[in-house]
């Protein structure tokens, strides 16, 4: 399979399956990794012939937390794609809230912004997004105080399975113990 791969990716033709018919083939690759494929052929954890075939024009996209002025036009961006899909009239960010998703690191990258603006319109209850509204662990004076923070709070920064399982998981927990353990009971 590999040697076809590497077939179709050099010579631009393959073979249909079951055929000895040889087509070609007019074809470009587009491949994205967040990982430094030069050094994995170094250490030889990424094949040197796949490599040198896909790496003919390489693009370098740092990380949304050195690029902090992409930050308001991509939060503006999905606001208002979440926004028309909830139907929620929500127009934007106040400053203090910009300047909290400007000034956070973003490890999880946009996805982690992108979830972010969604978990803060979902919270939000006027017109703009506030402070307030943002997940706890991007608030800086809410992430020195999280021992303090209620099981609610800082489930909520989760991703919503895993916070219904967790909700789940504790109601089950209390029910058994509430009934000395009886899972009939429980149930």
């Amino acid at each position: 399979l590999q040697a076809k791969l590497l077939r179709v990716l050099q010579e631009r033709e393959f073979s249909p399956l079951g055929s000895d018919l040889v087509r070609a083939i007019d074809v470009r690759v587009i491949a994205a990794t967040n990982r430094n494929l030069k050094e994995l052929v170094r250490q030889g954890r990424f094949r040197d012939d796949l490599f040198y075939r896909l790496d003919v024009y390489s693009i370098v996209v740092p990380p949304l937390r050195q690029r902090a002025d992409d930050v308001p036009l991509l939060a503006m961006h999905f606001l208002q794609e979440i926004a028309a899909d909830t139907d929620k009239a929500v127009r934007g960010f106040t400053p203090a809230a910009m300047d909290e998703l400007i000034r956070y690191a973003w490890p999880g990258n946009i996805r982690e912004l992108r979830k972010a603006v969604e978990r803060a319109l979902l919270s939000c209850k006027d017109s703009e997004i506030d402070k307030a509204d943002l997940p706890y662990a991007i608030r800086p004076e809410a992430v020195g105080d999280s021992a303090g923070a209620s099981g609610l709070e800082r489930m909520a920064d989760q991703d919503l399975d895993v916070w219904l399982e967790e909700v789940e998981r504790r109601a089950i927990l209390q029910a058994l113990e509430a009934c000395n353990g009886v899972q009939v009971q429980a149930a």
